[in-house]
């Protein structure tokens, strides 16, 4: 397609979307005792706190002289929120201001997905990637907590920045990684420890695509990019908390048996 064709095309895709997702934003600041105001999912605000308290106090705990305990498990996330109150805003439009990240986020996430198939067989075929592109919009379950303050539509554009870098990797492999892969699997495991299985899967298939010559340190070079990124994460929790993981891990973990939980999925 001409870059014309494309732009109209992926505008066709941002448009119903885009005044989807802020439809439900306005809907949700809906406030039938006063004026309106935006609110986040709870644990959305418990990293909201720890926000402002640092923002605000220079430490990063629950509110200021609370004992340093992390009660939240996306690290990257949360500082962004303290940027966020650093530029003043607090309450309501601190609120509307994480919203208005994720929307921002999910329109990225449209936009490399639409990039990723004009680029295959689909390229031809106009309707897929801009129909692929739009459906984004309409992931029930991610455009909600994306907007509900979680860090679900950031985990969703590292998730396909690692995609797109591997597979663009895989077509001329001259190295044993690339850039777009070492940026997201750094950034996806600073903001969510868990990043870490989606990061060692792809270092395993760029293995498997790789050339005999580069198999070896393909292999090596990813999963060390993904285990160096997961020890500053573990690193920098036991030094300032006190302990290698969340005290969210510890609540859900502890007190039952690991046969009772696989039981309750």
């Amino acid at each position: 397609m001409r870059p014309s064709r494309i732009t109209a095309h992926f505008l066709v895709a941002l448009t119903p979307g885009l005044v989807f997702l802020l439809w439900l934003q306005w809907q949700s600041s809906s406030n039938p005792w006063g004026a309106r105001r935006f609110t986040l999912f709870d644990d959305a605000m418990i990293s909201m706190d720890y926000a402002r308290t640092l923002a605000h106090h220079g430490e990063f705990t629950w509110y200021e002289g609370a004992p340093r305990i992390q009660g939240f498990t996306n690290p990257l996330w949360t500082l962004w929120m303290t940027f966020i109150h650093l530029l003043g805003l607090e309450g309501s439009r601190a609120a509307v201001a994480v919203s208005v990240t994720s929307i921002i986020l999910i329109s990225l996430a449209s936009l490399t997905v639409f990039k990723m198939l004009t680029r295959t067989d689909a390229g031809s075929r106009p309707l897929v990637p801009t129909f692929a592109a739009a459906s984004i919009f309409f992931l029930y379950p991610t455009v909600f907590w994306s907007l509900r303050g979680m860090e679900v539509g950031a985990m969703a554009v590292f998730a396909l920045i690692l995609l797109v870098g591997a597979v663009s990797w895989a077509e001329a492999p001259s190295r044993p990684t690339a850039s777009p892969v070492v940026l997201a699997m750094t950034l996806g495991t600073f903001t969510r420890f868990d990043f870490l299985a989606l990061s060692l899967v792809t270092a395993f298939l760029m293995g498997v695509w790789a050339p005999d010559r580069l198999r070896g340190r393909t292999f090596g070079v990813n999963c060390g990019v993904a285990l160096a990124a997961s020890a500053v994460v573990l690193g920098a929790q036991k030094a300032y908390w006190g302990s290698w993981l969340p005290n969210t891990y510890t609540l859900k973990m502890s007190g039952a048996p690991l046969v009772e939980r696989l039981a309750r999925g």
